[in-house]
């Protein structure tokens, strides 16, 4: 489905399976259905050449035309749909219900036919017919396939160097006085605030005891907003409020605060809209005297001015334009770029105004274009002479932008107008919700979810969304969307089209008097249930986020919903489901961290059932009826659910979270190795495990031998530790080819197993692995892995003192690196490492190398930023420490690039721990534990 057409380029063959003859529909039915049929395709193609005008040149009675066109697809589908469930077996045999059903058929077939009277009765030809020509170029046109990294912010470091001098400077001027500074930088949108902030922040943190970064957007949820801040003061101590709904906004205030307790905190509160938000957050934040400092950042001026300090962010100026403009489109900073002659470019830099989201979007779209071609589309935007506000040529640059989208990337951005402000959103979840709101079209040879993943590519390289990365190996694990973006792009346009309705504490988004498709609750908490006189009783997909069940307890009556997600909703006693069973045409099922216990034996009805979505919600068994489902696609488990005997019939499984030792149970893992193999169509596996023996062992590993579409594998092993190669590398074992990830926790293999070479494994990005020891040809082995950039290495014996060399040459593309042995580094190995952790024994390596030097060649890593170190101090002499310690000193302080470096020492008569930033001219400090 996309947004121009509709349900049709679904409805279509729905409609001619209509035809097979085991519906055995009446003749005259079968003619109106193909007549329909017939008729939809020419609505389809009239439908496509006008969602190619731009939607001001559209006489307004075709844009009625058009949507009353989609509307009724929908209707359709929504009819064909029930009737193939219904008629198909997928609920209970009702003669008289299949008799009503085809009379619904025929008599919605007349009504189509009349609608099409009416829609010939408007002209359409006219607006069309000055896009027929331009229809095959803009089909042909695609976007680039793949992420491309983004570079540092062009710009950024003046603004940076003087904000931080002017803290400074106030710092100074306050002498003694070590109360909390508050500092705010405020811009229009799109300036770059988040940026420079983010920017200050890193350079600044390792300076305070702790640290925190927080956005929160308009009409923010407080609540979260504290969790959030705690979370990231230290995550493992308040992991258990992370999604729990209990917790009052004034208990997590008092934690947060004992927290702060006489510490030095530098925070950032990114986004702040108005003055009650912002009084709530500095309320709750204790000042003791300690140097603290709150950043903020606002486009209110009145907000920003109760802060003690102020910064005014400014457009970037020529030069800087220039050099963000063409970095982003020849893929690298130009050099040259000031012998660049295009007058095109200076007309674009113009309008663009020194915003940089406006000049970054604009880049976008003029990559992989001839130069000849940037008129043509500066021309489109239709800049006027008076129309001098930077923040309106910023919007009609990203309008453009918009429509110059390929149509199936349409509505998968406007359906983030479901997800609030400044909302980390994760890929996977929201590509299973595509795939169930049928916006992913299939392709020959691919999976669903690859296509729906290049999707999601195409919309980080065409600067609408913001990836979210993984800050080990860089991996893109969701995104974010600029609130100019989301408000004044996503929101307008889904608002228009009736694409998604929101209703949030503000109501203000809600528009009655529609017919609702789609509809997002959003942190709602007064007492108003969705009914459906509200216009809700065609809905098709929800999504509701720490609401309060009694708003919806009307879910049973929303027949036709494709999609229902229910996050953190409900309270502490759980929530009865028993109507889900009524849902026939669900694809997508979320109820993560809504409490509702156990799961209706109706569940069988969900023929159609793709994902499901289980953590937190208390389900420890599934139900037998459930077998039947075997369109299921994604099933994520609670942490205690046992493992059903029949988990082998889900054939069509491509993700699986699941924990069958998780609640100690010897029968759910017997049955999960036994069932594991069948699930051939595998591309995801997560799961914990307790194996009682060998037998165990080898069919477990049989089982994942049989899953030739791996994608990505974890699982946590507990339990017989098996130490031998005949046991953990039978014979004729393989691991699929296409493996990306791979985390192998706590099975402890006597040396690199056979399997993982870059011969068989050339895929593979992300490795997890525990062994007896390693050797050189061990390391040189994984150093050739092609596309490794993630490398946890545990090695569980570290009595001996070798220390590896790792070659020019190996590691290409690592940039996270963990390893318990010691490993020394010849100049171009590890060329792109951003963070080393290692550990190694003082004693050990002095008794193997008299000569050694501990500086490990540190300063042969480029691009290295971070160090950890952990060393075993036990029977060393504290002259042999204190020597170690100082040759870190120096390799650290010569190396060219500002690290940051954190040492712990371990042993009988030393336990410190030093920690800070070293290098030239640069700060340090030494903290005791």
């Amino acid at each position: 489905m996309d947004l121009a057409t509709g349900a049709i380029g679904n409805l279509v063959p729905k409609l001619l399976q209509l035809l097979r003859d085991e519906y055995k529909l009446p003749k005259n039915v079968r003619k109106q259905i193909q007549f329909l049929s017939g008729e939809l395709q020419s609505y389809y193609a009239a439908l496509r050449k006008v969602a190619e005008v731009p939607p001001e040149q559209l006489d307004e009675q075709v844009k009625v035309w058009a949507r009353d066109v989609r509307e009724l697809s929908y209707d359709v589908e929504d009819v064909v749909d029930t009737f193939l469930v219904r008629v198909s077996g997928r609920e209970p045999a009702d003669p008289s219900r299949r008799r009503r059903a085809k009379m619904k058929m025929s008599n919605l077939f007349r009504k189509a036919k009349n609608h099409r009277d009416i829609a010939d009765a408007d002209d359409i030809a006219g607006a069309i017919k000055d896009i027929m020509e331009r229809l095959e170029e803009v089909a042909a046109r695609r976007a680039r396939a793949l992420y491309t990294e983004a570079k540092e912010f062009v710009g950024i470091e003046r603004p940076r160097d003087m904000l931080i001098g002017r803290m400074m400077s106030s710092e100074n001027d306050e002498g003694s006085n070590k109360k909390m500074m508050t500092v705010s930088v405020v811009g229009v949108g799109g300036l770059g605030k988040t940026t420079l902030v983010k920017a200050v922040y890193d350079k600044l943190k390792l300076d305070f005891d702790c640290g925190a970064f927080v956005s929160i957007g308009r009409a923010p949820d407080m609540k979260r907003v504290f969790k959030q801040l705690l979370l990231d003061l230290d995550k493992k101590k308040y992991q258990d409020i992370d999604n729990a709904a209990q917790y009052e906004e004034r208990v997590l205030v008092k934690r947060l605060q004992e927290f702060l307790k006489n510490k030095r905190y530098f925070f950032v509160i990114d986004d702040i809209w108005e003055h009650e938000s912002w009084k709530k957050i500095k309320d709750a934040l204790p000042e003791n005297n300690s140097g603290s400092i709150v950043m903020t950042t606002t486009r209110n001026l009145n907000v920003a001015e109760e802060s003690s300090t102020l910064y005014m962010l400014h457009p970037l100026s020529d030069e800087d334009s220039k050099k963000l403009f063409y970095s982003r489109i020849f893929g690298e900073e130009v050099k040259s770029f000031h012998n660049q002659r295009y007058d095109v470019s200076d007309q674009i830099l113009k309008k663009c105004g020194g915003i940089p989201l406006a000049i970054i979007t604009m880049a976008s779209l003029l990559v992989n274009r001839p130069r000849e071609q940037w008129s043509e589309v500066l021309s489109h935007f239709g800049f006027g002479h008076k129309d001098t506000r930077q923040v309106g040529n910023a919007m009609k640059i990203l309008s453009y932008s918009y429509y110059d989208m390929p149509s199936h990337l349409q509505p998968c951005l406007l359906y983030l107008s479901a997800f609030p402000e400044d909302y980390v959103i994760e890929k996977d979840t929201l590509i299973w919700k595509w795939i169930g709101e049928g916006f992913v079209h299939e392709e020959q040879g691919i999976c669903l979810f690859e296509i729906g993943e290049k999707y999601f590519s195409e919309l980080i390289n065409r600067s609408m969304i913001q990836p979210v990365e993984s800050q080990f190996d860089g991996a893109i694990q969701g995104c974010r969307v600029h609130d100019m973006v989301l408000g004044l792009l996503i929101c307008s346009i889904s608002n228009e089209e009736n694409f998604v309705s929101v209703l949030d504490d503000d109501n203000q988004k809600f528009r009655s008097g529609r017919v609702h498709r789609r509809l997002a609750l959003q942190n709602r908490n007064e007492e108003q249930s969705i009914e459906d006189n509200m216009g809700f009783g065609q809905l098709r997909s929800l999504n509701a986020t720490g609401c309060p069940m009694y708003m919806i307890r009307q879910i049973p009556n929303f027949r036709l919903l494709r999609v229902l997600d229910l996050e953190s909703c409900g309270s502490r006693e759980g929530y009865n489901i028993e109507h889900l069973g009524t849902l026939l045409h669900l694809r997508f099922l979320g109820l993560r961290n809504t409490l509702v216990h156990k799961l209706p034996e109706e569940m069988g009805h969900l023929r159609v059932l793709q994902t499901l979505m289980l953590e937190g919600s208390g389900v420890e068994e599934l139900p037998e009826s459930m077998c039947a489902l075997t369109q299921l696609m994604c099933l994520n488990t609670d942490w205690k659910m046992r493992v059903p005997s029949w988990i082998g019939k889900f054939t069509s499984l491509q993700q699986l979270k699941i924990y069958p030792g998780g609640g100690d149970d010897e029968l759910s893992s017997k049955w999960f190795v036994k069932e594991l193999g069948k699930l051939t169509q595998l591309r995801m596996l997560r799961f914990i495990i307790k194996v009682q023996d060998e037998r165990q062992i080898r069919d477990l590993l049989e089982s994942i031998s049989n899953l030739h579409n791996l994608r990505v594998i974890h699982f946590d092993y507990y339990g017989v530790q098996f130490n031998n190669a005949n046991v953990l590398e039978p014979a004729g074992f393989v691991i699929s080819a296409h493996l990306r990830f791979m985390e192998l926790r706590w099975l402890e293999f006597s040396s690199l197993p056979v399997w993982i070479n870059p011969h068989d494994l050339p895929n593979l990005c992300h490795l997890w692995l525990m062994l007896s020891d390693v050797g050189k040809q061990d390391i040189e082995t994984l150093g050739g892995l092609p596309e490794l950039s993630y490398l946890h290495l545990m090695i569980a014996n570290t009595e001996r003192g070798e220390i590896i060399t790792c070659s020019v040459g190996a590691f290409q593309r690592l940039k996270f690196c963990s390893i318990t042995k010691p490993l020394k580094f010849q100049y171009g190995a590890m060329p792109r490492l951003h963070v080393l952790d290692f550990h190694f024994n003082v004693r050990l390596l002095r008794d193997a190398d008299h000569d050694f030097d501990f500086d490990f060649g540190l300063g042969n890593l480029s691009s290295l930023k971070h160090v950890t170190i952990e060393s075993n101090c036990l029977a060393a002499f504290p002259e042999e420490v204190r020597e170690a310690e100082a040759a870190l000193r120096r390799a650290v302080d010569v190396h060219p690039n500002r690290l940051t470096i954190e040492i712990r020492w371990f042993g009988q008569t030393m336990k410190t721990s030093i920690q800070g930033v070293l290098g030239k001219d640069h700060e340090s400090k030494t903290m005791m534990q």
